[in-house]
């Protein structure tokens, strides 16, 4: 009797530390790199000290976390065929958090399933609040936003405004699949709160006015709504939903202003592209990233580049093309590793992204559904998994929602 109830005061001591890591964690996540540190060294102090005292055993469950970890060793691997050792440290320490956190959380994976609704609520409590400060400053400075907005400039977030949009993006997803597990956790939570803080994330989300996180948004949406009432024949609902996902982005167009702006500067900056003219614009930018991209992967297809000379490679494109030394890496997450890592690089982090998913294949839910096609559908856009802030919202959910799945024993969907 004694003996369980040490054990109990265990449990209970292990799950308020875990709560205070995360807490720093998803407050890191929306605002600070050192928050995010200091809690995953934390996640990983407190997992250690649980396995040492024996309270958790490694298990066949373990395969779609040790699955993730392959990320962070291919990008060792590249250093072997990478001259600037200086460039590939900084982004085997950038990939660090796939080797901790995995371990972490599956160590730790009781303790984190059971508290998953009040996770989601706190990400979506602090996105709501983040929020509110981006529109009360655009409309304190409405004129000098829009007028950066038409010169293809972004809107002020509190990290970058791309990464903030997928923060806002599946911010939605989680009220609309995650909204029983964020009732579960607080009972006077309601579903009309729950409605108001997703009216609220979507028009932050086009108030923003972030292409590539409308983007995947609208796509992710179109995917999984598509799905779901295919799946229920529920036919005329079927052709209402469609019509929303195309007519909603026209009329935001032709009704918000910061969205109005951002496609005539994208028209704009498509003309100066075509011209010839497009090497200080963004967009322009963009494609010929992408260009660089193919030429540098075309031309070390088996083992890439290598990721620590990947940068100092596209300079040297970039002066051949542009006539300019450029310091931008490919706009696209599977070319960025073709090109630093070639097609073995490319193929083992495929694996990474979908054994896990291929693993779960009987119990998956929305929540992990609409996580995978954010990532999947942003890496067309933007390099997503070589930004920090970007591996700690994906590593935290993603390994959030397998914690749960692992301790059940059924489909979510």
């Amino acid at each position: 009797m004694a003996t369980e109830t040490i054990m109990r005061k265990s449990r209970l001591n292990t799950v308020v530390i875990v709560d205070m890591f995360v807490i720093l964690y998803v407050l890191g996540i929306v605002f600070s790199k050192f928050l995010i540190s200091v809690a995953t060294v934390g996640l990983l102090i407190t997992a250690m000290y649980k396995l040492v005292k024996r309270q958790e055993e490694f298990g066949p469950d373990i395969k779609p976390f040790l699955a993730l970890t392959i990320i962070f060793w291919i990008t060792i691997w590249s250093g072997l065929f990478s001259d600037d050792i200086t460039m590939w440290t900084a982004f085997v320490m950038k990939k660090l958090p796939f080797l901790i956190l995995p371990f972490s959380f599956y160590v730790l994976r009781n303790e984190m399933s059971e508290r998953i609704g009040h996770y989601l609520m706190l990400f979506v409590a602090i996105t709501v609040i983040s929020g509110l400060g981006v529109v009360v400053n655009y409309f304190l400075n409405y004129d000098a936003i829009q007028s950066a907005i038409g010169r293809g400039q972004a809107m002020p977030t509190p990290i970058d405004h791309t990464e903030y949009s997928l923060y806002l993006a599946y911010g939605l997803f989680i009220c609309a699949f995650g909204d029983k597990l964020m009732k579960q956790a607080y009972p006077v939570v309601g579903n009309k709160a729950i409605g108001l803080m997703a009216l609220f994330l979507f028009l932050v989300l086009h108030i923003l006015a972030v292409r590539s996180g409308l983007a995947v948004f609208y796509i992710t949406s179109l995917i999984i709504g598509s799905y779901a009432l295919v799946r229920q024949r529920k036919w005329l609902l079927l052709v209402a939903f469609l019509s929303m996902i195309f007519l909603i982005p026209i009329v935001a167009v032709n009704t918000i202003p910061s969205i109005n702006n951002k496609w005539h500067y994208t028209k704009y900056d498509y003309l100066q592209y075509k011209k010839g003219n497009g090497v200080n614009y963004s967009d322009s930018q963009r494609l010929y990233s992408i260009k660089v991209g193919l030429d540098i992967a075309s031309e070390n297809l088996f083992n890439g580049t290598g990721i620590g000379d990947l940068s100092a490679m596209c300079k040297i494109k970039y002066k051949e093309m542009l006539g300019e030394e450029l310091d931008h890496y490919p706009h696209n997450q599977y070319l960025f590793i073709l090109a630093s890592m070639g097609l073995i690089g490319l193929m083992a982090y495929l694996i990474a992204l979908f054994y896990p998913f291929y693993y779960y294949r009987h119990k998956l839910n929305y929540l992990l559904v609409s996580l995978y096609l954010l990532l999947l559908v942003s890496g067309l856009v933007e390099n997503t998994i070589e930004r920090t802030f970007s591996i700690a919202f994906y590593l935290f959910f993603v390994l959030l929602i397998f914690t749960r799945i692992s301790q059940k024993n059924r489909s979510w969907i």
